[in-house]
C-alpha cells in the first residue's frame, strides 16, 4: 500500500508548471489522481512531497491540501476502495470539489505570475470571487461545488446579479472566469461536470451594434469642458482624453512614461499592449504632447472603478446628455460612458475618416481585425454619411 505525492512533469505547463498528483497503489493496482495544484519544478521536494521556495501563505495552502487528500486516499484504502477504482470517491468536502476554493487557488497562482495574465485581468477573477461569495452568503449557500455549476445554478446566479442591480457587464465578467476555471479543473482532472458548455452557458454580452461610443464632437466638449470650479475632476479628464488620443486601454495610459517618446520626423510614442502585448506606435498630437507636459507624463491617480465614476460626471457636465439605449437598457448617453469608451471611440471615429481597419488595428494594438470590428460602434446614420460618397449612391 503507497500513497505519495508526485509532480508530473511529464506533462508539462506552457507557463512551465506541472501540476502535483496523488499515486496510489494498493494490490497491484495503481492510479495517479490531480489535486489542483500546480508548481514549478523548482518549487517542488520530491523528499519531503512538499511545495518550497514560496511565500508562507502560498506554501501552507497547496501542503495542506496535498496533504489531506493523501490521507483521504490512505482512508479510502483501508476502507477496501480499489486504488484504480477512486475517481468517484475522491474528497467531496475538501477544497479540490469546491469550485470557490479553487478559484482562491488559481488566483493565488495569477499572483505569483504562473500565468501569462495582466494585471487588470486578475482583478477582474477577484471582482468575481468576491461576488460569488456574496452570492454564496446571501443565498445561504455552505459552498458553490463544481458539480453544483450548471444551467440551473446560471439562471440563478443571473437572477441574482439582477437584483443586486450589477448589470450585465458584471454578469458577463464573472461567467467569463467561471467558464475558465471550470475548463482549467477539468484540465487538472477535478471534476467531470461540462454543463458549463452548454449554449446557453454564456455571457448575456450586448449586441455588437449597441455599445456607445463618443462622436469628435463629444470629445470637443469634454476637452473644452471648464473644471475650475471642480478641479478633482480634471486629472480624470486629462487622462481620458490621453486614452483617446492614444486608442489605450486603461492600464496602458496608466503607465504612460516620458522615456517612450520617440523622434522621427515628429514625435511618436511607443509602448508594448498589456494586454495583447503587442508594440504600439502612434503618432503624438499637439493636444497629447500638452496633456503630457501639464502632468509631468504621470497618468497613475486612481483606480478604474474611480475612474469610472468621474468620467461619468464629467460627460455630465460636458452636456453629453441624450436619451440612447444600450443593449435592453435606455438612459442618458453619459451614464453609459466607462474609461473603455475612449479608446472605442478612437478607433470608431478614426474608421469614419476613412482610416482603413489594419491601420487602426497597427495604431492601438489590436491582434485580429475581427476583434477590432467589435469596437466600431456606429449608428445607421453614421454608416450612412459614411457610405454616401461611393459610387454605389451616386
Amino acid at each position: 500500500m503507497k500513497v505519495k505525492a508526485v509532480l508530473w512533469t511529464a506533462k508539462m505547463s506552457k507557463d512551465g508548471t506541472a501540476q502535483v498528483m496523488i499515486y496510489v497503489y494498493h494490490n497491484r493496482k495503481k492510479k495517479y489522481y490531480g489535486t489542483g495544484v500546480k508548481v514549478k519544478p523548482r518549487n517542488w521536494s520530491a523528499a519531503n512531497e512538499k511545495v518550497i521556495g514560496l511565500p508562507q501563505h502560498f506554501k501552507d495552502s497547496y501542503n495542506s491540501i496535498i496533504q489531506t487528500q493523501k490521507i483521504t486516499y490512505l482512508e479510502k484504502l483501508a476502507e477496501g476502495v480499489p486504488a484504480d477504482e477512486m475517481k468517484n470517491t475522491e474528497p467531496a468536502s475538501n477544497d479540490d470539489k469546491s469550485f470557490l476554493a479553487f478559484l482562491t487557488l488559481y488566483i493565488s497562482e495569477l499572483h505569483q505570475n504562473l500565468h501569462p495574465i495582466s494585471p487588470s485581468t486578475i482583478n477582474s477573477y477577484q471582482s468575481a470571487l468576491t461576488r460569488l461569495k456574496q452570492y454564496t452568503r446571501q443565498r445561504n449557500l455552505r459552498d458553490i461545488s463544481f458539480a453544483q455549476i450548471d444551467m440551473d445554478w446560471y439562471r440563478d446566479y443571473h437572477s441574482w446579479t439582477s437584483e443586486m442591480k450589477l448589470g450585465r457587464t458584471a454578469f458577463d465578467n464573472h461567467i467569463k472566469v467561471v467558464k475558465k476555471i471550470m475548463r482549467v479543473a477539468q484540465d487538472r482532472e477535478l471534476h467531470n461536470n461540462v454543463a458549463y458548455l452548454h449554449s446557453e452557458f454564456a455571457r448575456k454580452r450586448a449586441a455588437k451594434s449597441d455599445k456607445i461610443f463618443l462622436t469628435v464632437d463629444e470629445i470637443k466638449k469634454i476637452e473644452n469642458l471648464d473644471l475650475s470650479e471642480m478641479p478633482y475632476l480634471e486629472p480624470e479628464r486629462d487622462r481620458y482624453l490621453i486614452s483617446y488620443y492614444f486608442i489605450m486601454r486603461w492600464e496602458d495610459s496608466t503607465k504612460i512614461r516620458k522615456e517612450a517618446i520617440v523622434e522621427n520626423e515628429g514625435l511618436h510614442y511607443t509602448y508594448r499592449s498589456g494586454k495583447s502585448k503587442v508594440e504600439c506606435t502612434v503618432p503624438i498630437s499637439n493636444a497629447a504632447k500638452a496633456l503630457m507636459e501639464k502632468r509631468d507624463y504621470n497618468f497613475h491617480y486612481d483606480s478604474n472603478q474611480k475612474a469610472n465614476f468621474k468620467i461619468k460626471q464629467i460627460g455630465l457636465l460636458a452636456g453629453i446628455t441624450q436619451l440612447v439605449q444600450e443593449g435592453d437598457v435606455k438612459n442618458s448617453k453619459f451614464s453609459f460612458i466607462t474609461t473603455h469608451t475612449a479608446r472605442r471611440s478612437a478607433a470608431t471615429n478614426l474608421y469614419l475618416e476613412g482610416v482603413d481597419l489594419e491601420s487602426i488595428a497597427r495604431l492601438g494594438g489590436w491582434k485580429k481585425l475581427e476583434t477590432l470590428r467589435v469596437y466600431l460602434r456606429q449608428s445607421g446614420m453614421d454608416v450612412s454619411k459614411k457610405a454616401q460618397n461611393l459610387n454605389f449612391f451616386k
